[in-house]
């Protein structure tokens, strides 16, 4: 939520139980009211000030954590989404064998058994 953004989550069930439920309500509060009511919620100098900066509109709130991670997933989709696996073997050196079939089950191409194919048939 707003408050927890803010860093003053922890002041949202205090600020609840003394009747503030809405922002609406604490921007109609004007200054003097707004360091009553940091008081009665028992906040420091500095959180009151955090919320007074926010309702003053001076403080802007990082935006939700929702949004950021969604776009941070879709950068990271779209990062991966090029990538293509690539086997292990393919990435060895070539021996000096490479390409040669020392036997015909060796390759899918090659016919086994049968007759066709040269030899002395």
């Amino acid at each position: 939520d707003l408050l927890g953004r803010l860093g003053l989550g922890r002041f949202a069930a205090p600020l609840k139980s003394l009747g503030y439920e809405s922002l609406t309500a604490l921007h109609a509060l004007s200054p003097e009211e707004r360091r009553a009511l940091a008081s009665e919620a028992s906040m420091a100098p500095g959180h009151a000030r955090t919320l007074s900066l926010y309702l003053d509109g001076r403080l802007q709130p990082p935006p939700e954590p929702a949004a950021a991670s969604s776009a941070a997933e879709a950068e990271e989709e779209e990062e991966v989404a090029w990538m293509i696996p690539i086997p292990a073997a393919a990435l060895r050196q070539p021996s000096a064998d490479a390409g040669r079939v020392t036997h015909a089950a060796a390759s899918p191409f090659v016919p086994r058994g049968g007759s066709g194919g040269g030899g002395s048939g």
